[in-house]
């Protein structure tokens, strides 16, 4: 059998089980308690310490410290660096960061879903504050998959399928302008959408007697 066809059948079964164990692991920690003064924080898939997310941590570091914030990093390298600067940061995938996730009842987000750990989200809300004020191309997933070939389309389905479990429950812009070109109709983009500004470009209200342009 041609090399090529094979790995897109092992890919094709590998997403499939993905899938499977997901939608397992999110209805068995819906069990689970949340604690409403746990907030979990992460941007760019676990992968750095950055954007609005980082910002809205800081604020509640130094403000709330009623609240326990915590970011989430993806992996240990990540992870032990943002420990090393002093910033309360979990591993997801060892056994205390899972533990802490499935406690958690208030998640925000920069990059959607691959920031977090999607399968012990149920009964949390998500929060988007997302990473750009504007889209200069068509960031809907649905509709670039239809572009694609039938065969391929096919398997981006079953790729994000486990996008379908939950919405992003809120979704916060910088302006109506941002809200309606930022919007798709994608499941997995926010139901609710709030203009409330960005938690990165607040300290511009801080810069007084001095001129500022803010565009969006």
């Amino acid at each position: 059998m041609n090399l090529v066809i094979l790995k897109k059948f092992f890919i094709f079964f590998y997403l499939i089980f993905q899938f499977i164990f997901i939608l397992f692991v999110y209805f068995l920690f819906s069990f689970n308690k949340r604690k409403k003064n746990l907030w979990g924080f992460g941007s760019l898939a676990g992968q750095e310490f950055r954007g609005n997310t980082k910002y809205l941590y800081k604020y509640l570091e130094k403000n709330h410290k009623e609240i326990e914030i915590y970011w989430i990093a993806k992996s240990k390298q990540v992870n032990f660096k943002l420990q090393k600067k002093g910033i309360n940061s979990i591993y997801a995938y060892d056994l205390n960061g899972i533990k802490k996730i499935a406690s958690t009842s208030l998640f925000f987000c920069t990059h959607g879903f691959v920031d977090l750990v999607l399968a012990l989200t149920r009964k949390a809300q998500i929060i988007s504050l997302g990473h750009m004020t504007y889209a200069i191309k068509n960031n809907s997933n649905k509709d670039i998959a239809k572009k694609r070939f039938f065969l391929q389309n096919i398997l981006n389905i079953i790729r994000y399928s486990y996008f379908y479990i939950r919405k992003i429950d809120f979704g916060v812009y910088s302006s109506t302008f941002s809200k309606e070109n930022l919007t798709n109709q994608d499941k997995w983009y926010p139901s609710q959408k709030l203009i409330f500004g960005l938690p990165k470009s607040d300290y511009l209200f801080s810069l007084k007697n001095k001129k500022k342009l803010i565009q969006y």
